[in-house]
Protein backbone atom coordinates (compact mmCIF):
# COMPACT_ATOMS: atom_id res chain seq x y z
CA UNK A 1 0.00 0.00 0.00
CA UNK A 2 1.58 3.66 -0.95
CA UNK A 3 2.59 5.20 2.29
CA UNK A 4 1.41 8.86 0.29
CA UNK A 5 -1.99 8.18 -0.40
CA UNK A 6 -3.94 7.28 2.48
CA UNK A 7 -7.10 6.78 0.27
CA UNK A 8 -6.08 3.76 -1.67
CA UNK A 9 -7.99 0.51 -0.50
CA UNK A 10 -5.34 -1.86 0.83
CA UNK A 11 -5.22 -5.26 -1.53
CA UNK A 12 -5.25 -8.76 -0.67
CA UNK A 13 -4.68 -12.18 -2.52
CA UNK A 14 -6.41 -15.26 -0.59
CA UNK A 15 -5.12 -18.81 -1.32
CA UNK A 16 -7.57 -21.08 -0.14
CA UNK A 17 -8.38 -24.40 -1.98
CA UNK A 18 -11.84 -24.82 0.30
CA UNK A 19 -14.04 -22.72 -1.68
CA UNK A 20 -16.63 -22.31 0.85
CA UNK A 21 -13.76 -21.16 2.96
CA UNK A 22 -12.32 -18.67 0.71
CA UNK A 23 -15.85 -17.02 -0.54
CA UNK A 24 -16.67 -16.36 3.66
CA UNK A 25 -13.03 -14.65 4.28
CA UNK A 26 -13.56 -12.69 0.79
CA UNK A 27 -16.35 -11.31 2.27
CA UNK A 28 -15.41 -10.45 6.06
CA UNK A 29 -12.07 -8.99 3.87
CA UNK A 30 -14.35 -6.51 1.68
CA UNK A 31 -16.80 -5.61 4.96
CA UNK A 32 -13.35 -4.37 6.22
CA UNK A 33 -12.72 -2.08 4.06
CA UNK A 34 -9.95 -3.98 1.63
CA UNK A 35 -9.98 -5.13 -1.72
CA UNK A 36 -9.90 -9.00 -2.61
CA UNK A 37 -8.22 -8.92 -5.78
CA UNK A 38 -8.45 -12.71 -6.54
CA UNK A 39 -8.79 -15.98 -5.06
CA UNK A 40 -6.82 -18.89 -5.96
CA UNK A 41 -6.52 -22.83 -5.06
CA UNK A 42 -2.93 -24.21 -6.03
CA UNK A 43 0.25 -22.97 -4.51
CA UNK A 44 1.71 -21.95 -8.11
CA UNK A 45 -1.31 -19.71 -9.09
CA UNK A 46 -1.00 -18.23 -5.51
CA UNK A 47 2.75 -17.21 -6.84
CA UNK A 48 1.84 -16.25 -10.45
CA UNK A 49 -1.32 -13.69 -9.32
CA UNK A 50 0.78 -12.48 -6.37
CA UNK A 51 3.58 -11.21 -9.10
CA UNK A 52 0.23 -9.87 -11.25
CA UNK A 53 -1.81 -8.09 -8.95
CA UNK A 54 1.02 -6.98 -6.15
CA UNK A 55 -0.93 -6.94 -3.31
CA UNK A 56 -0.54 -5.29 -0.06
CA UNK A 57 -0.82 -8.67 1.70
CA UNK A 58 -1.38 -12.74 1.12
CA UNK A 59 -3.64 -15.02 3.21
CA UNK A 60 -2.31 -18.22 2.53
CA UNK A 61 -4.12 -21.50 3.98
CA UNK A 62 -1.35 -23.21 5.90
CA UNK A 63 -2.80 -27.27 4.71
CA UNK A 64 -2.96 -25.72 0.76
CA UNK A 65 -2.65 -28.98 -1.25
CA UNK A 66 -0.11 -29.20 -4.16
CA UNK A 67 3.63 -28.27 -4.39
CA UNK A 68 5.56 -26.36 -3.02
CA UNK A 69 4.02 -25.99 0.41
CA UNK A 70 2.47 -22.93 1.74
CA UNK A 71 5.45 -22.22 3.48
CA UNK A 72 7.81 -22.09 0.29
CA UNK A 73 5.39 -20.34 -1.79
CA UNK A 74 5.02 -17.42 0.84
CA UNK A 75 8.93 -17.72 1.12
CA UNK A 76 9.07 -17.23 -2.30
CA UNK A 77 6.15 -14.61 -2.60
CA UNK A 78 8.39 -12.46 0.31
CA UNK A 79 11.39 -13.01 -1.63
CA UNK A 80 10.05 -11.36 -4.83
CA UNK A 81 7.98 -8.54 -3.80
CA UNK A 82 8.32 -8.02 0.25
CA UNK A 83 5.37 -8.02 1.12
CA UNK A 84 3.01 -9.36 4.39
CA UNK A 85 1.43 -12.89 4.30
CA UNK A 86 -0.81 -14.39 6.90
CA UNK A 87 -1.02 -18.32 7.44
CA UNK A 88 -4.52 -19.35 8.31
CA UNK A 89 -3.80 -22.45 10.39
CA UNK A 90 -6.42 -24.83 11.27
CA UNK A 91 -4.56 -27.41 13.21
CA UNK A 92 -1.41 -25.90 14.21
CA UNK A 93 1.66 -27.94 13.20
CA UNK A 94 4.81 -26.92 15.04
CA UNK A 95 7.39 -27.70 12.66
CA UNK A 96 5.38 -25.79 9.69
CA UNK A 97 5.53 -22.72 12.07
CA UNK A 98 8.79 -22.76 12.99
CA UNK A 99 9.84 -22.33 9.16
CA UNK A 100 7.49 -19.26 9.27
CA UNK A 101 10.20 -17.42 11.89
CA UNK A 102 12.86 -16.89 8.69
CA UNK A 103 10.30 -14.97 6.77
CA UNK A 104 9.80 -11.23 7.00
CA UNK A 105 6.58 -9.57 7.65
CA UNK A 106 4.74 -13.24 8.16
CA UNK A 107 2.09 -14.15 11.12
CA UNK A 108 -1.02 -16.92 11.13
CA UNK A 109 -4.50 -16.88 12.37
CA UNK A 110 -6.29 -19.45 13.72
CA UNK A 111 -9.55 -21.32 11.80
CA UNK A 112 -12.52 -21.00 12.13
CA UNK A 113 -11.49 -17.03 11.67
CA UNK A 114 -14.01 -14.18 12.94
CA UNK A 115 -13.87 -10.92 11.74
CA UNK A 116 -12.25 -9.46 15.01
CA UNK A 117 -9.40 -11.40 14.65
CA UNK A 118 -9.07 -10.86 11.04
CA UNK A 119 -9.64 -7.23 11.12
CA UNK A 120 -6.61 -7.00 14.20
CA UNK A 121 -4.17 -8.97 12.10
CA UNK A 122 -4.28 -7.24 8.99
CA UNK A 123 -4.33 -3.94 10.54
CA UNK A 124 -1.43 -4.70 13.01
CA UNK A 125 0.62 -6.97 10.05
CA UNK A 126 0.32 -3.56 7.48
CA UNK A 127 1.22 -0.99 9.94
CA UNK A 128 4.01 -3.26 11.30
CA UNK A 129 4.89 -3.08 7.64
CA UNK A 130 5.11 0.20 6.56
CA UNK A 131 6.94 1.08 9.60
CA UNK A 132 9.33 -1.47 8.91
CA UNK A 133 10.30 -0.49 5.76
CA UNK A 134 10.40 3.40 6.51
CA UNK A 135 13.02 2.26 9.03
CA UNK A 136 14.98 0.42 6.42
CA UNK A 137 14.61 3.37 3.98
CA UNK A 138 15.83 5.74 6.46
CA UNK A 139 18.61 3.59 7.29
CA UNK A 140 19.90 3.06 3.50
CA UNK A 141 19.51 6.66 2.90
CA UNK A 142 22.05 7.06 5.79
CA UNK A 143 24.00 4.24 4.57
CA UNK A 144 24.28 5.68 0.76
CA UNK A 145 25.06 9.22 2.23
CA UNK A 146 28.02 8.35 4.17
CA UNK A 147 29.29 6.51 1.50
CA UNK A 148 28.81 8.24 -1.27
CA UNK A 149 28.40 12.00 -0.19
CA UNK A 150 31.67 13.71 -1.01
CA UNK A 151 30.73 16.67 1.94
CA UNK A 152 30.66 14.33 4.45
CA UNK A 153 33.87 12.68 3.10
CA UNK A 154 35.73 16.47 3.45
CA UNK A 155 34.39 17.12 6.82
CA UNK A 156 36.13 13.92 8.19
CA UNK A 157 39.37 13.93 6.37
CA UNK A 158 39.71 17.61 6.97
CA UNK A 159 39.06 17.10 10.70
CA UNK A 160 35.53 18.85 10.78
CA UNK A 161 33.57 15.98 12.00
CA UNK A 162 34.29 12.39 13.48
CA UNK A 163 32.40 9.24 12.66
CA UNK A 164 31.37 7.28 15.21
CA UNK A 165 29.42 4.15 16.43
CA UNK A 166 28.24 3.10 20.10
CA UNK A 167 26.39 0.32 22.42
CA UNK A 168 25.71 -0.06 25.65
CA UNK A 169 28.48 -2.55 25.70
CA UNK A 170 31.07 -1.70 23.62
CA UNK A 171 31.21 2.15 24.08
CA UNK A 172 31.94 4.85 22.16
CA UNK A 173 34.46 3.72 18.74
CA UNK A 174 35.53 6.38 16.33
CA UNK A 175 35.57 5.32 12.80
CA UNK A 176 36.71 8.36 11.27
CA UNK A 177 38.37 11.43 12.16
CA UNK A 178 39.39 12.14 15.50
CA UNK A 179 38.13 13.85 18.89
CA UNK A 180 39.82 14.75 21.63
CA UNK A 181 39.65 13.09 25.11
CA UNK A 182 37.32 15.70 26.50
CA UNK A 183 35.02 15.52 23.85
CA UNK A 184 34.94 11.61 23.07
CA UNK A 185 33.95 11.62 27.26
CA UNK A 186 31.07 14.21 26.55
CA UNK A 187 29.95 12.19 23.37
CA UNK A 188 29.81 9.06 25.08
CA UNK A 189 27.63 10.36 28.29
CA UNK A 190 25.38 12.93 25.61
CA UNK A 191 24.28 10.05 23.73
CA UNK A 192 24.16 7.15 26.85
CA UNK A 193 22.03 10.11 28.50
CA UNK A 194 19.81 9.99 24.99
CA UNK A 195 19.73 6.11 25.12
CA UNK A 196 18.58 6.14 28.04
CA UNK A 197 20.21 2.54 28.94
CA UNK A 198 19.03 1.17 25.46
CA UNK A 199 19.83 1.75 21.56
CA UNK A 200 17.15 3.86 19.91
CA UNK A 201 16.19 4.58 15.99
CA UNK A 202 18.46 7.19 16.48
CA UNK A 203 19.70 10.60 18.08
CA UNK A 204 19.80 13.83 17.18
CA UNK A 205 20.94 16.59 20.17
CA UNK A 206 23.28 19.05 20.75
CA UNK A 207 26.53 19.66 23.05
CA UNK A 208 27.44 22.67 23.86
CA UNK A 209 31.32 23.97 24.33
CA UNK A 210 32.75 27.62 25.02
CA UNK A 211 33.17 28.51 21.15
CA UNK A 212 29.89 27.24 20.16
CA UNK A 213 28.63 23.73 19.52
CA UNK A 214 28.88 20.07 18.69
CA UNK A 215 25.97 18.96 16.73
CA UNK A 216 25.56 14.75 17.24
CA UNK A 217 23.19 12.51 14.82
CA UNK A 218 23.22 8.77 14.25
CA UNK A 219 20.86 6.58 13.75
CA UNK A 220 20.65 2.28 14.22
CA UNK A 221 23.00 -0.08 11.94
CA UNK A 222 20.57 -2.97 12.32
CA UNK A 223 23.93 -5.24 11.03
CA UNK A 224 25.59 -5.12 14.27
CA UNK A 225 22.93 -3.70 16.40
CA UNK A 226 25.14 -0.20 17.09
CA UNK A 227 24.30 3.30 16.70
CA UNK A 228 26.07 4.90 13.74
CA UNK A 229 26.83 8.73 13.16
CA UNK A 230 28.10 11.90 13.28
CA UNK A 231 29.98 14.97 16.01
CA UNK A 232 29.72 18.08 13.86
CA UNK A 233 31.71 20.87 14.76
CA UNK A 234 29.21 24.01 14.25
CA UNK A 235 31.34 26.47 14.14
CA UNK A 236 35.81 27.34 13.13
CA UNK A 237 35.93 24.68 10.29
CA UNK A 238 38.49 24.42 8.31
CA UNK A 239 38.71 26.70 5.23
Amino acid sequence: MSDTNVDLRAKVLIAEDDTIVALDLQGMITRLGYDVVQIVNTPQTAVVSALRFRPDIVLIDMGLAGTPDAVDVAREINGQLDIPVVFCVGTPDIASLTRTKNLDYATYLLKPINPDSLSTTLDTVLYKYKLERRVRQAEAQFRKLADTCGLLTYFTERGAAAEWRWSPSAGLETERGSLSDTVRERLAEGIAATSAGGIPEKVNFILPRPDGAWAVIGILDRADGRLRGLVIPLNDLPG
